[in-house]
């Protein structure tokens, strides 16, 4: 996500309303969202799509971080071996048939479900 640029990033809600579709191509091309204000203070953001997924994969995966912090502070830890061995085990005996390949996108998915499991209580 770009850096705001106040001068141009930040605009009223009826000068939002006036210039709807130029303040969404402008989002989209920059890739710096825009601060809609009302009454002088602000009230809402827009973003482009791409950089909204973009932000909520990061919150994911520092949601991901945390809780395993938290698994090491309460001694639930996996040694890194122990680890490797359960989750090459879980593929092997896993969701997808031998023919098809996993993709980062999908073995990210799958390690964040089998970590789940296991730290629910």
């Amino acid at each position: 996500m770009g850096t705001l640029k106040v001068d141009q990033d930040i605009q009223s809600m009826s000068d939002f309303r006036s210039g709807v579709s130029g303040f969404v191509k402008q989002v989209r091309e920059t890739k710096r969202p825009l601060v809609i204000t009302q009454h002088g203070k602000g009230v809402a953001v827009l973003l482009a799509a791409s950089e909204y997924d973009a932000m909520q994969e990061k919150i994911e995966l520092l949601q991901a971080i945390h809780a395993a912090e938290q698994q090491l502070v309460n001694g639930k830890g996996v040694e890194h071996e122990a680890a490797l061995k359960q989750l090459l085990a879980a593929l092997k005996a896993g969701e997808k048939g031998p023919t098809r390949s996993w993709d980062d996108k999908e073995l990210l998915s799958y390690i964040k479900k089998e970590a789940t499991k296991r730290v629910t209580p």
